[in-house]
């Protein structure tokens, strides 16, 4: 399956990375490695997987 990784800075999208899956769980995975610090949604086509809070540094 086909998912995307949105990094968002603030409120607003900062990229997005694609992630090929076998399912939610494979693509989650995926994600936690590659989100970097910042919060991200993770999607599939129209829904919404999950949202993945970013580390903060302080």
């Amino acid at each position: 399956m086909y998912y995307r990784l949105y990094l968002m800075r603030g409120d607003r999208f900062r990229d997005a990375i694609e992630i090929h899956a076998a399912d939610d769980e494979s693509a989650m995975l995926q994600a936690e490695q590659r989100k970097e610090a910042l919060p991200a949604e993770l999607w599939c086509r129209g829904r919404r997987v999950a949202t993945l809070l970013g580390t903060s540094s302080a």
